[in-house]
């Protein structure tokens, strides 16, 4: 990325707006060839792959937060049960798509970048055919 300053929240909104897009061109695309997928596919693994670091990342800074005295509920209550509500939700949603983790839920969620090796084992090998004037080299 460039050197601009993003807060996390910005970045967490533009990647949101980016799996939106995402949905519409795919939606809109009148044909995607095996290779375009299969790219596409990898970006989808990397995200996938990345949520549970940040999710972990989250959790730890509310329990910092929460440590240092600067999380307080609207309501007044103390916000010790809030948080541990909160952490272990942050938890149970990095856990979920950790892939090491995929045979731990039954949950389908966490087995979502399983699936995404799966698929991605068979569209990583695939290849546009070959134009008429070009071969398998890809001489021409």
């Amino acid at each position: 990325m460039g050197s601009r300053k993003t807060d996390p929240a910005e970045v967490a909104r533009q990647g949101a707006e980016a799996v939106r897009e995402l949905n519409h061109q795919t939606l809109n695309a009148k044909t995607m060839s095996a290779p375009e997928i299969s790219a596409t596919v990898r970006g989808l693994l990397d995200l996938v792959d990345r949520l549970p670091q940040a999710l972990e990342q989250l959790a730890g800074h509310l329990e910092r937060e929460l440590a240092a005295g600067r999380v307080r509920m609207e309501d007044g209550r103390d916000p010790a049960g809030p948080v541990d509500q909160a952490l272990a939700g942050l938890r149970r949603a990095a856990a979920l798509t950790a892939p090491e983790n995929h045979t731990d839920y039954g949950d389908p969620a966490g087995e979502l970048s399983e699936a995404l090796h799966d698929a991605g084992s068979w569209l990583f090998n695939m290849g546009a055919p070959w134009s008429d004037d070009e071969t398998e080299d890809g001489e021409r």
